[in-house]
């Protein structure tokens, strides 16, 4: 029997509420050239006895397999090596595919063969229901210009679901199990740099959005958020040229964990990240917005200062 075209991996970790939301949502996709699987990370709620009863549903097709704790990136890399699809969809528990998810992939590999990397669009549903849909700008023409567009400029969205990853795009480089949170960046990187790329202008996921604990963004975002950089520019994968980047991007992940840790109500921890920032990139750090910040972040850890 020859391998799928396509293996689409969910990792699930207590996700049992959405998970047969999302398995439908794949195997529910027309043809036959693919199959999922459903790799559990050590739930303690039902997702076993949910993954079982899918695979029962959809026998030879739908795979549960179920692995001790050890993060999302470990999920996946789990998955990569249980199946056998020359591409690799990747997507989360509490996400869906699209109805036309695989038709777009399987039309854009057939017009862009040489293509490691598909890149479409998707739709995010925050809890209140509302809808927003995000489109794809004309992809960037060099390996230097995607990155800049991935990294700084914002401009190309990569997301799971709504990219589709050749098999050999993870022949030298996995996701990096270290990371907890963002493990997808680097491997993005690594992608958008040294395979081919094109675009699919077709949303082909539904992404839904949780507010969550912001004590707990912020744990997760300052986990391992600068030793991130380090991993997406390993110059064993990134060429030379990529260097040029690291410091912009640097300052970025400073900004990002400097309003991050504010909105934690925790200035004093914020504060360091906003003038790393400023001295990596003056420009982006003194816009006004940021500025205001860190006056407020610098005044509340003065006034602290004074009580104590």
């Amino acid at each position: 029997m020859s391998a799928p075209l396509v293996s689409i991996v969910i990792p699930a970790y207590n996700y049992a509420a959405t998970l047969e939301r999302a398995a439908a949502s794949a195997m529910a996709q027309p043809g036959e050239d693919f199959d999922l699987w459903i790799v559990d990370d050590g739930s303690s709620d039902d997702t076993p006895q949910v993954g079982a009863a899918l695979e029962q549903r959809w026998p030879g097709r739908c795979h549960y397999r179920r692995q001790d704790n050890a993060g999302p990136a470990a999920a996946r890399n789990h998955g990569l090596r249980l199946s056998e699809g020359r591409y690799l969809l990747f997507f989360d528990a509490d996400d869906e595919l699209l109805p036309d998810a695989l038709e777009t992939f399987r039309s854009a590999v057939r017009q862009h063969p040489a293509a490691g990397v598909i890149l479409a669009e998707h739709e995010s549903v925050e809890e209140n229901g509302k809808t927003k849909q995000h489109r794809q700008k004309p992809l960037p023409a060099t390996a230097r210009q995607r990155l800049r567009a991935y990294l700084l400029d914002k401009s190309l969205t990569v997301s799971h679901g709504s990219v589709l990853l050749r098999r050999d795009v993870f022949a030298a480089y996995r996701y990096p199990e270290r990371f907890r949170a963002a493990e997808d960046l680097p491997v993005f990187a690594h992608a958008l740099v040294n395979f081919d790329c094109a675009l699919a202008q077709r949303p082909t996921a539904r992404v839904h959005k949780h507010a969550g604990s912001l004590r707990g963004n912020a744990e997760a975002a300052a986990a391992g958020s600068l030793e991130l950089v380090e991993e997406i520019f390993d110059p064993k994968r990134m060429p030379a040229w990529a260097m040029e980047l690291k410091p912009a991007y640097t300052a970025r992940r400073h900004l990002s964990l400097f309003r991050t840790l504010l909105r934690a109500r925790r200035p004093s921890e914020a504060l360091p990240h906003y003038l790393a920032a400023l001295r990596l990139t003056p420009f982006a750090a003194l816009r006004p917005g940021y500025i205001a910040k860190a006056l407020r972040a610098l005044g509340y850890c003065l006034a602290r200062c004074r009580r104590t």
